[in-house]
């Protein structure tokens, strides 16, 4: 059976928990997790000003799913 990690490692990671980068990261999940618009759905960019300061909503291109 594979494991979940990096040479079939099991219920272990390779990060350091104590690095300030992690710890940062581990605040951005939080919110990500904390919210259900953040967890799911696709990003797209796209514009919506051509001078920036006319805003509007944008429109679907294409058919989408």
């Amino acid at each position: 059976m594979a494991g979940f990690g990096s040479f079939r490692s099991r219920d272990r990671h390779f990060f350091d928990e104590t690095s300030g980068t992690y710890i940062e990261l581990a605040k951005i999940l939080a919110v990500r997790t904390s919210d259900l618009a953040l967890r799911r759905g696709r990003q797209y960019l796209r514009p919506i000003s051509e001078d920036g300061v006319a805003f509007w909503y944008p429109n679907r291109i294409g058919q989408g799913r």
